[in-house]
């Protein structure tokens, strides 16, 4: 049987966090309150990082450290990239306009 490729790995990973996150919506929502809120929220997230962690390890052979913020860190490079894709959109049609002057037609994006 031929190896799985790294695109089937990717889309198997996508269907399990598709089935995962269906799971944690419907875990509750309430925030505990008082002294024991960071044990409490330790308590509730471990389990949920350590599946995230293994589904990781599974189908991307990459191990996660649990202790750290990667879902933050993930999103902060998803709007990293939308930030540069904008300007590399920008530099685009500065460079096009540069290139030829003559007004053209706008596109909507």
């Amino acid at each position: 049987m031929e190896a799985e490729s790294q695109g089937q790995r990717r889309m198997k990973f996508a269907i399990r966090i598709i089935s995962t996150t269906g799971r944690l919506k419907a875990a509750p929502t309430g925030i505990p309150r008082g002294r024991g809120f960071q044990e409490q929220f330790r308590a509730v997230n471990a389990p949920i990082k350590n599946t995230w962690r293994g589904l990781v390890r599974e189908t991307l052979c990459v191990d996660l450290n649990i202790d750290s913020l990667f879902d933050v860190h993930v999103k902060r490079m998803h709007e990293y990239k939308r930030q540069l894709l904008n300007v590399l959109h920008v530099i685009t049609l500065y460079t096009q306009l540069r290139a030829d002057p003559r007004p053209r037609a706008c596109r909507a994006r």
